[in-house]
């Protein structure tokens, strides 16, 4: 297992070195969205690039959605100082009429006040420890890494909305919070119905 797991490591590190090498050989910029993996991967839920220990300098952008681990609305984007001045030069029009308000601001910078590194080694346990636990029935299928606290369940045989609806309803009714994904109507590749399970700490 251990063997593996170096391979493994040492594969990623081969895969990462690679990338970078191709960035710089042939002047492409790397841009990162972290909205499903800031606030959840890495000791410090830093993301992507602190969980494979990647030197952020070499990702040109990284974005990522306030919406799921921050709990409120808007987004935001870091990277070098010339980048940003590139976007907050093209992007005032459009910052000073759909800026963040104040009171969603202010939760965010609260949020992030209860990231510290116990919370992460929870979360990603909780994470592992479900998957585990949902892949080793054999009436449903489970999706999603290890440890992503999003979800997606199918079952084996009648993968129905209907029947999902069904399960859902009855957990409801249990003290859990589970809920049909819903996709819009023009979906260009539409998904094939699951329930949808989050994970949190408490």
């Amino acid at each position: 297992h251990l063997r593996l797991g170096g391979i493994k490591q040492w594969y990623q590190r081969r895969v990462r070195a690679r990338l970078i090498e191709l960035k710089k050989q042939y002047k492409f910029r790397i841009f990162l969205d972290e909205s499903y993996s800031f606030g959840v991967l890495g000791a410090n839920g830093r993301g992507l690039t602190e969980y494979y220990d990647v030197d952020r300098r070499n990702v040109d952008m990284i974005t990522g959605s306030m919406e799921h681990s921050l709990g409120s609305i808007g987004g935001f984007a870091c990277g070098s100082s010339f980048v940003i001045r590139h976007q907050r030069l093209l992007g005032q029009g459009y910052v000073f009429s759909a800026s963040l308000p104040p009171l969603h601001a202010s939760m965010v910078i609260k949020a992030m006040d209860f990231f510290e590194p116990g919370i992460f080694a929870k979360l990603q346990s909780l994470c592992q420890f479900t998957h585990t636990q949902l892949s080793a029935l054999d009436t449903i299928t489970v999706t999603g890494h290890p440890l992503s606290p999003l979800k997606h369940i199918r079952l084996v045989d009648d993968n129905s909305e209907d029947a999902l609806k069904a399960i859902c309803t009855e957990a409801r009714s249990q003290g859990l919070a589970i809920t049909v994904a819903s996709y819009i109507s023009t979906e260009t590749f539409p998904k094939e119905p699951s329930i949808r399970l989050t994970i949190n700490i408490e």
